[in-house]
């Protein structure tokens, strides 16, 4: 192809076309090299941060599930001790010390330290409690057996003051008892008259629970109408028959404070459910202003598939949830086998400082590929004049062989005696 034209144009050609194969396959190589490295280095520095990330997630789930936990543990324990005093004061036949009582029929009645505290629309006594029954003409009472419940019952005002002032985290603490339906309430106050204990579902679920701690789901508390939650435990005469309840309050709100206290990020939150999946604590559960419980799948944002899955996951394993084409990262423990929590955060922000730094690793690629670009082309017009030396060095002495041979060419033929004649 070549063939017609000059040997200088032909090396100069050749050698040009086989240099600029070299450097484009150079470059080439050279620019995808430069970005696989970057894509490396980005998706190692995710990869890396989302672990990190991930750890820490974990480990705050379970430091706080276990603080939380520990929490509800002493609140178990004043329970637990409550209704074993109980026990032991029906239980002991000797005759006890008397020991008065106050009234919750109205302020005439109740003990004289009783004033105004907060979170509490009444009068309170956190010395003395207060013994209720409804007033309900159908109820019989046996005089003998009210006394005796009520007067041994009275010896419990002072544990009940010292717990309360140890454990200020309950809002009432209680003894409900099954005969005669005499309910002992501290703080001591008044109490609505139709009230019924038996008629309680916490009631109903200590005593189905048969002698261990239950929890109820929250619940507006039928006397001040604040959402709370009850920790209650069966309690028993000596024979087995059933005496009561002994069950303390909580208000939903210390339980929220300390969960929505709990931030990771941002945008992260905690939230804390059931088994069964009512909210216990949630950013979109105001219970200030509810009527009624939800349930985690109404408020949460996440997955129901991903709140399944979580339900037979290992604590403090983290997931990765993709709902609506949003991505969360998602961390959980469990607290007492009856509660989930967990901490949720956006996986983009989670990895926002990597997305920067993603960037920056763009544009230097782009400018060492600019860089790369400009350099082969510099190298390029380089060798077009290498080129064009080489091929004058090259082909100066065939030219001038050749015009040697011409000559000598001519002068055999007689060119240039034809010439001039």
């Amino acid at each position: 192809m070549l063939e017609r034209y000059t040997l200088r144009t032909q090396i100069l050609v050749s050698f040009v076309v086989l240099s600029t194969i070299s450097l484009l396959i150079v470059s080439s190589i050279n620019i995808a090299n430069i970005t696989v490295i970057g894509d490396t280095t980005t998706d190692l520095a995710i990869e890396s941060l989302e672990d990190q990330i991930k750890r820490n997630m974990g480990t705050a789930s379970a430091e706080n599930s276990l603080v939380i936990e520990r929490k509800i543990n002493r609140l178990i324990a004043v329970v637990e001790s409550m209704a074993t005093a109980t026990e032991v004061l029906f239980t002991d036949p000797n005759s006890l010390e008397f020991a008065g009582s106050f009234w919750s029929n109205n302020t005439n009645t109740l003990p004289l330290d009783a004033t105004m505290a907060v979170n509490y629309d009444t009068p309170v006594s956190f010395t003395h409690s207060v013994v209720h029954y409804p007033d309900n003409p159908e109820i019989v009472t046996n005089g003998a057996l009210v006394k005796e419940i009520i007067d041994r019952s009275a010896h419990l005002d002072p544990y009940f003051s010292s717990q309360y002032e140890n454990n200020g985290n309950f809002y009432w603490m209680y003894v409900a008892f099954q005969r005669q339906d005499i309910f002992r309430v501290f703080p001591g106050t008044t109490w609505n008259s139709e009230y019924n204990h038996k008629v309680r579902p916490w009631y109903d679920e200590a005593k189905d629970n048969f002698g261990e701690m239950s929890i109820t789901s929250p619940y507006r508390d039928a006397a001040t109408g604040q959402w709370m939650i009850t920790i209650a435990r069966a309690i028993y005469y000596q024979d087995g028959s059933v005496l009561g309840v002994a069950a303390g309050d909580i208000l939903i709100g210390d339980i929220q404070e300390k969960v929505l206290s709990i931030s990771f990020l941002d945008s992260g939150y905690a939230t804390l459910y059931q088994d069964d999946g009512v909210v216990v604590v949630h950013p979109e559960w105001d219970y200030t202003t509810a009527s009624s419980t939800v349930n985690i799948g109404d408020v949460e944002q996440i997955s129901s598939a991903t709140l399944e899955n979580i339900a037979n996951l290992p604590s403090e394993e983290v997931v990765l949830d993709e709902s609506a084409g949003v991505e969360y990262f998602v961390a959980h423990s469990r607290i007492l086998e009856n509660y989930i929590l967990l901490i949720i955060v956006l996986r983009s922000e989670a990895i926002e400082s990597i997305m920067a730094i993603e960037d920056e690793i763009s544009n230097s690629q782009s400018q060492v590929t600019r860089s790369t670009i400009v350099l082969s082309l510099i190298t390029l017009v380089a060798v077009l004049g290498i080129g064009l030396w080489v091929a004058n060095i090259v082909t100066r002495p065939v030219q001038r062989l050749t015009e040697l041979a011409d000559q000598i060419t001519r002068n055999v033929t007689g060119d240039d005696i034809l010439d001039s004649v």
